[in-house]
């Protein structure tokens, strides 16, 4: 994996990570990577990423399955699921665009749209995809 996708990735899992309101730690424990494993996405210094791990960041993270090696393998934005696990908290609250995100813009305040995060600049774009 290049370097600029790694970063780009780890991005991305960080902030859905912080956008939960999980530490590493409560991230792993609800079914993700170990703690070191996670630390070293965020930071971009893991170079494989399987599919093992991308389902377990699918998981707590709340994303739809396959979100993750769809943010690997194409930049596809990841998808958060619809409805949360039982006993997990719904992830609508405090949503950042990750366009935003990803283009190191400032982050702006975002909806779902088709279960991706946008601003209302990108809303229009996602839309369109539909």
């Amino acid at each position: 994996m290049r370097q600029h996708a790694k970063v780009r990735f780890g991005k991305i899992v960080k902030h859905r990570r912080e956008e939960l309101g999980l530490s590493q730690t409560q991230a792993s424990r609800a079914g993700g990577p170990s703690v070191g494993v996670l630390s070293r996405i965020e930071n971009g210094k893991l170079d494989t990423v399987t599919t093992r791990i991308a389902a377990a960041l699918d998981r707590a993270l709340q994303w739809e399955p396959g979100s993750a090696q769809g943010v690997l393998a194409a930049g596809c934005l990841p998808k958060a699921r619809s409805t949360a696990d039982p006993g997990q908290a719904p992830a609508l609250a405090g949503l950042a665009c990750y366009r935003c995100l990803v283009a190191g813009k400032s982050v702006n305040a975002a909806t779902l749209v088709a279960g991706t995060a946008v601003c209302a600049h990108h809303a229009q774009e996602e839309l369109v995809k539909l």
